[in-house]
């Protein structure tokens, strides 16, 4: 399954400029300026699903083309809008390296609180706050990009 290593371009400083999110060869980056969704070819995407189950009466279903709002999700204002450095290679191996069973793995992965401790916001987590948008939602699987992110924690998991 293809993933996206987003710490290779966290590293680089501009995660938004990366190959996979790129207009031409990528999944498109960021709301166009016309307010349609995400640019690129998934522009006109729409973003719909099935409203069942324990939550069906909840009001969430508003039909629309796929919505990314780079920085939108995040706590405080940092210089990037994707906040690389809760996901660079150093945060990364700081999940990878520093855990000595999988509920510590999995706290510090999602940025979770560990007994009293908070852990931070974890690269898990960061990705879908950097996003914005539509990957904020309970329905975040709608955004291509959902998967090319998941395959990377499943692969985190795995080493």
């Amino acid at each position: 399954m293809p993933y996206w290593d987003w710490s290779a371009d966290a590293d680089t400083g501009n995660a938004a400029a990366s190959p996979v999110l790129s207009d031409d060869v990528g999944i498109g980056g960021d709301d166009s300026p016309s307010g349609v969704g995400a640019r690129g070819p998934l522009a006109y995407l729409p973003n719909e699903y099935i409203n069942e189950g324990p939550d069906e009466d909840m009001p969430f279903y508003r039909p629309h083309y796929l919505n990314r709002t780079f920085g939108s999700g995040l706590a405080r204002n940092r210089t990037s809008p994707l906040s690389e450095d809760a996901f660079n290679t150093t945060a990364t191996q700081r999940v990878l390296l520093t855990n000595d069973n999988y509920r510590s793995f999995w706290v510090r992965l999602e940025g979770q609180r560990d007994r009293l401790d908070v852990v931070g916001m974890g690269p898990h987590s960061a990705i879908h706050r950097a996003f914005g948008g539509d990957m904020l939602l309970p329905q975040s699987a709608n955004d291509p990009a959902f998967f090319l992110h998941h395959a990377n924690v499943d692969r985190l998991w795995w080493l």
